[in-house]
C-alpha cells in the first residue's frame, strides 16, 4: 500500500476549546476513531505502522480521527 500524504489537520470548536481532526477515504460508511489516552495526530501519522492501520480502515469508508479535548493538537 503505499503511503498517502498526511491529511490535513482542521479544528471543530467545542465550547472554548478547538479539537483537531483530520479525515481520509471515502465511502458511504463514517467511521469515527479517539486513538488512545494521549494522542496527537501528527506524531501518530509519522508512525508507519498506525498510518497504515488508518490507511486500511480508510478503505471502508471516510474514516476521522481526533485528539482528545485537551490532548495533541486539541
Amino acid at each position: 500500500m503505499p503511503d498517502e500524504p498526511m491529511p490535513q489537520v482542521k479544528y471543530a470548536k467545542s465550547g472554548d476549546v478547538h479539537i483537531a481532526y483530520m479525515s481520509l477515504g471515502e465511502g458511504p460508511e463514517e467511521i469515527v476513531m479517539t486513538p488512545g489516552i494521549s494522542t496527537h495526530l501528527e506524531g501518530l501519522w509519522a508512525l508507519p505502522a498506525r498510518r497504515e492501520f488508518y490507511q486500511r480502515v480508510a478503505e471502508l469508508g471516510r474514516l476521522t480521527i481526533f485528539d482528545k479535548r485537551g490532548t495533541g493538537m486539541s
